[in-house]
């Protein structure tokens, strides 16, 4: 069964990430000047396709049992919860390339800095933390869709490890 789980949160893992980088480069590069609502609805996509794909991955997994077999609530969580791993350790894969080789650019127009602030002691401060904005800006991407899909893995696991009853057989059984 591990080798199974294994194969599935993969496929279904990678698809996620493929959906967010797909998101990621969209905002970014697409419609980076583009209205909150255009930038809303991507991420609102973004996030039910991530879902959809949760939801398939532990499918997938229950589907993969036999029949007689009990799905139990944990190993349905561990279906949807380690394709959204597989998509942080891409996505992050993604983001140390994009900010490294392909646009090393990328991160001077993101400031941490709050213009506002004019004291010396703040700007020392600010200046020390500066170099850790791309870690910052990629752990606050990831914990923004991880959290939703961790809990949207939750809620599928419990609904989907419930045992299925067979109507036709029940009914017989009562006549």
């Amino acid at each position: 069964m591990r080798k199974k789980l294994l194969s599935i949160s993969l496929k279904w893992g990678i698809l996620i990430a493929l959906v967010q980088v797909l998101s990621h480069v969209l905002l970014v590069y697409v419609f980076p000047d583009a209205s909150l609502n255009i930038k809303n609805i991507i991420e609102i996509l973004t996030l039910i396709i991530g879902f959809g794909f949760i939801y398939a991955s532990i499918r997938a997994y229950k589907q993969s049992f036999e029949v007689s077999d009990k799905f139990p609530l944990l190993q349905a969580f561990y279906a949807g919860v380690f394709p959204a791993l597989i998509f942080a350790f891409i996505f992050s894969f993604y983001f140390i390339l994009l900010t490294k080789v392909i646009d090393k650019e990328f991160m001077s127009s993101f400031v941490l800095m709050d213009k506002s602030i004019n004291s010396e002691e703040s700007q020392v401060l600010m200046d020390k933390v500066s170099p850790l904005t791309p870690l910052i800006y990629l752990i606050r991407y990831i914990n923004h869709y991880l959290f939703f899909q961790l809990t949207a893995a939750l809620l599928m696991a419990v609904f989907m490890q419930r045992k299925e009853d067979n109507l036709p057989e029940s009914k017989s059984d009562t006549e």
